[in-house]
């Protein structure tokens, strides 16, 4: 998640010089479905094990620098729930978690289903690889009526998470899906994809009217797989590029701070915008080129893999 912090003269920079086009419109229920299954997600960690990690359906726990990951109603998730406890036997894969983390859980499957959920879609896994589906759309609601999926669809081979092959009915929906980070709004026009930050002014209207700005801003090439980015203010590509799953971030004088989200250091700014003095410099390291600053360089290169800078 990401800190906001005051606006640097680089950004009013950009902003400055940012291209206003006409807008396209969208439907507002599937803004309104993410918005809805985000707000869930911190509803399932606030009730069950409390773990920033924590996504609908599932509990998860930070130990000794790893991820343990439980389906919410398993065996091993409800006695983890009541008491804690770890299974002995398990699996574990490293590297593949939020944050560059080790992840364990009880069965492989469990840790692909958590690494595959993404709000305000549902992942269906057939014969290897995985169907992508936008709740609130029409090939969603046939799917859950039919239970098949349609014979005209796109293919994205090793584009999911641990390299997973995608499927889905548009190639919209998979963009969509891949541009998904916590606390954001993404919606593939044209192919651009088009950013609202939960929680602003813009996201609700736009929830209302369906329709994006006329007035809005362009960044070429800075979206997942070069995409664009377009959005209503340049503020909200630049904290929608330098969020990260499993990372707090935020900027200040113009460097990018990143932290793990479980780490004390994380908390601290997270709770006050407090900054260790002892801390690492990578000058262009970041997004956007920024310069990042960290209380370790492992978090940095754990930080830049999870950015697909490395």
């Amino acid at each position: 998640m990401s800190t906001p912090l005051s606006r640097p003269a680089w950004l009013s920079a950009i902003i400055a010089a940012a291209v206003l086009i006409i807008a396209q419109g969208c439907d507002p229920a599937q803004a309104r479905a993410a918005e809805q299954s985000s707000s869930s997600a911190g509803k399932t960690s606030a009730s069950k094990s409390g773990s920033v990690y924590d996504k609908p359906g599932f509990v998860t726990t930070v130990r000794d620098g790893r991820l343990w990951v439980f389906r919410a109603e398993s065996d091993e998730g409800k006695a983890f729930a009541a008491n804690g406890s770890f299974p002995a036997r398990h699996v574990v894969r490293p590297g593949v978690g939020p944050a560059g983390m080790t992840v364990r859980a009880p069965e492989f499957e469990d840790i692909q289903a958590y690494m595959l959920a993404r709000p305000g879609f549902t992942v269906v896994e057939a014969d290897g690889r995985f169907w992508i589906y936008r709740q609130g759309t029409p090939e969603y609601k046939a799917y859950k009526e039919s239970g098949s999926h349609p014979a005209r669809h796109v293919v994205r081979p090793g584009a999911g998470p641990m390299g997973t092959t995608l499927r889905s009915p548009e190639l919209t929906y998979i963009n969509e899906y891949l541009g998904t980070k916590p606390g954001f709004s993404v919606f593939d026009r044209d192919g651009r994809l088009w950013v609202y930050k939960h929680g602003t002014p813009e996201y609700e209207a736009f929830k209302k009217s369906g329709s994006h700005p006329a007035r809005h801003v362009v960044r070429p090439g800075a979206g997942p797989g070069g995409m664009t980015l377009r959005s209503p203010e340049m503020e909200y590509i630049v904290d929608y590029v330098v969020s990260q799953e499993g990372f707090i971030t935020g900027i200040r004088d113009e460097r990018l701070w990143v932290f793990p989200a479980h780490s004390d250091e994380g908390h601290a700014f997270a709770k006050d915008g407090a900054t260790p003095a002892r801390h690492v410099v990578r000058p262009a390291a970041g997004p956007l080129g920024m310069t990042v600053r960290s209380p370790e360089l492992e978090y940095i290169a754990a930080y830049r893999r999870a950015a697909g800078l490395e």
